[in-house]
């Protein structure tokens, strides 16, 4: 369980002769409740009796974790060397999809933005073809229905200055914010 906690990505290992045991299921349970990037390894493929049958062993590992249907599976084996080097670059992978969660997880709070708090952005000129009106009143119903959401919008143009007086005007003030001098990479 440490291991799991300390762990950034788990490599969870599942024996390809044994199958999926109970104990499996408990270390699952652990690597979800731990919340932890995860691939799922296969090993000792090479002694499966029908090896074709990668996608059925497949289906029969999303059927017994279904709550762990975001994790990759690699098929490997220890002793002939199949799969390992797929597996090395499956962690890399991993590795920068996790740090890119956690540099979004940095502006989110940047931004002051809740972690289950819903954003919606727009990037474009301030125009009527735009029509921002109907965002603004969009935005304000689900504020009015509880939705956890944010508006955020970057722009310039001819409408700039009547957006930006709407937004209090439609009730969700907080809700929209014009983010000014924001530079795109």
């Amino acid at each position: 369980e440490d291991s799991i906690a300390r762990a950034d990505i788990v490599v969870f290992v599942l024996d390809a002769e044994s199958g999926i045991l109970e104990q499996d299921k408990k270390i699952a349970d652990k690597i979800v409740e731990n919340r932890k990037a995860c691939i799922v390894v296969v090993n000792k493929w090479d002694l499966a009796e029908d090896r074709s049958e990668r996608q059925q062993f497949a289906a029969q590992i999303d059927s017994h974790y279904q709550f762990m249907g975001w994790a990759p599976i690699q098929f490997t084996s220890a002793v002939t060397g199949e799969g390992v080097r797929d597996l090395l670059e499956l962690v890399v992978h991993v590795a920068g999809v996790r740090e890119q969660r956690a540099r979004r997880a940095a502006v989110r709070a940047e931004l002051g933005l809740a972690p289950d708090e819903f954003v919606v952005g727009t990037v474009a000129n301030f125009r009527a073809q735009k029509d921002y009106p109907n965002l603004l009143a969009a935005a304000a119903r689900l504020r009015d229905r509880g939705v956890p959401v944010r508006f955020l919008t970057v722009g310039q143009g001819p409408l700039e200055a009547e957006i930006h007086a709407d937004s209090p005007a439609t009730g969700i003030l907080g809700g929209v914010e014009h983010l000014d001098g924001v530079w795109l990479r």
